[in-house]
C-alpha cells in the first residue's frame, strides 16, 4: 500500500448501502480524527470532490500515486483548485493521496500513522474538505482548503456521515507493507491575488 502527502467510481454495492458520497465519507473520517483532538469539523465542498476524483483518475491512468495531475491545468494542487472551485478563493490548501487500501477507514488510519498526512488531517488552518476514490486499485485523494474570506465557508455544510461505515473498494486490494511512498502535500498559502489589498498570512508547513 502506498501513501502520499482530486466522477467518483463507487461499486454498485457501495452505492446501494451508503447514502453519503465517497468524498463525504473521506471528510467524515477526517472529522472523526479531528474530533478526538477537539478540532472543528471540516465542511464538505462537492466541487472539491470532483477535483479529488479527477486526481484519483489521473493516478490510476499512470498507475502511481502522485500530487501532479496529467495536464498542465491539473498539474498542481493550486491549479486544480483554481480550475474546479469557483465558489471561493483559497487561502491555504493541502492534499493526501494513497493507493492499495480496502476502504476509507483503512486509508485514514494509515494517513494518521504518517506525520505529514496526519498534520494535514489535523491542520487548524483548514476548514473545508473534499475527496474521491478510483477503482480498481483504490486510489484515494483528500483535499483540504480554507477560503481567503472565512464568510465564504458559510455556503457549505457538514458531510453526511453514515455512522462511521467505511466505504468499500471493489475489488478488494491485497494488503502489503505500507511505507510512505511520497511525502504529503503540505498546506500551502495562496499566492497574493493581483486585486488583494494585502498578502494572505502564511501557515505552518505540514
Amino acid at each position: 500500500m502506498k501513501l502520499a502527502t482530486a466522477v467518483v467510481a463507487v461499486s454498485a454495492f457501495a452505492a446501494q448501502v451508503l447514502t453519503a458520497s465517497v468524498g463525504e465519507e473521506l471528510c467524515c473520517a477526517t472529522n472523526r480524527e479531528r474530533a478526538i483532538k477537539k478540532l472543528p469539523a471540516l465542511l464538505w465542498v462537492p466541487d472539491m470532490d470532483r477535483m479529488a476524483a479527477g486526481q484519483c483518475k489521473d493516478m490510476a491512468a499512470k498507475g502511481a500515486i502522485s500530487h501532479n495531475g496529467n495536464t498542465p491545468a491539473t498539474y498542481q494542487l493550486t491549479s486544480r483548485l483554481d480550475l474546479f472551485v469557483k465558489a471561493f478563493t483559497y487561502k491555504v490548501a493541502a492534499e493526501n493521496v494513497a493507493s492499495g487500501y480496502d476502504n476509507v477507514q483503512d486509508v485514514t488510519d494509515a494517513w494518521m500513522k504518517s506525520p505529514g498526512h496526519r498534520a494535514n488531517i489535523l491542520n487548524e488552518a483548514v476548514t473545508l474538505c473534499g475527496g474521491g476514490v478510483q477503482n480498481p486499485g483504490g486510489y484515494y485523494t483528500v483535499d483540504y482548503a480554507a477560503p481567503m474570506d472565512p464568510a465564504d465557508a458559510k455556503q457549505f455544510k457538514l458531510p453526511a456521515c453514515d455512522n462511521g461505515v467505511a466505504t468499500p473498494v471493489t475489488p478488494p486490494v491485497a494488503h502489503k507493507a505500507n511505507p510512505p511512498a511520497q511525502p504529503a502535500q503540505p498546506a500551502q498559502p495562496a499566492q497574493p491575488s493581483p486585486v488583494a489589498t494585502k498578502p494572505s498570512p502564511g501557515c505552518p508547513q505540514g
